[in-house]
């Protein structure tokens, strides 16, 4: 998915130069221990390359970045902290146990995303955007990892997740978790509603 990014510490500031120069990405982590500002904070190991699709040059070396996310990895070893973080990564790819039934799984994490969905446009009052999901079940489990309103740590456990199935029954839980919450939620607002109507 994108992401989009306003870069103004120097640090970053120099990275982003490098990787524009070499027409690199770089990596995105979460931050486990410490702050996103001043100094370097202790990530966690699994993370996502993130591509530079566009960059909007403001005054004093300042950028807006629009990236998008491109493959997993898993940090093997830190060779530099300052100014910024550089280390040796492993990419990381899903596993497909023999006999895996992923159409199945997708299918139900599909209908669930649906009714997320529509509880989460329904509690916002406005109009459903169009959103289409991908037949791939490994995409899936990503796009829907992306759309879904969870913790951060919630979705790093996502991003670790090495096997396609595993990640969609993960998320089929958390959608299933947060609709029912959603939906309690416009249940309290519409009896709430009620009573200010029947008061009236």
């Amino acid at each position: 998915m994108a992401l989009p990014l306003h870069v103004f510490e120097e640090r970053y500031k120099q990275m982003i130069g490098r990787c524009l120069e070499t027409n690199e990405g770089f990596g995105v982590v979460l931050i486990r221990e410490g702050r996103e500002v001043g100094a370097p904070a202790d990530p966690f190991a699994v993370g996502t390359v993130a591509r530079i699709a566009s960059v909007e040059r403001l005054p004093d070396g300042r950028m807006n970045l629009v990236t998008v996310g491109t493959r997993r990895f898993r940090c093997v070893e830190h060779v530099q902290v300052e100014p910024y973080r550089i280390a040796r990564v492993r990419w990381l790819d899903d596993e497909t146990p023999a006999g895996e039934d992923l159409a199945a799984v997708a299918r139900e994490v599909r209908e669930a995303v649906e009714d997320y969905l529509k509880a989460i446009y329904s509690l916002a009052e406005r109009p459903r955007r169009a959103l289409e999901f991908p037949d791939d079940p490994a995409m899936l489990s990503f796009q829907v990892g992306a759309v879904l309103q969870i913790a951060a740590r919630e979705r790093q456990r996502l991003l670790e997740t090495d096997a396609t199935a595993a990640r969609l029954r993960q998320e089929l839980t958390y959608l299933r978790r947060e609709t029912r919450l959603i939906r309690m939620l416009l249940s309290r607002r519409d009896s709430g509603n009620a009573g200010r109507f029947s008061r009236n």
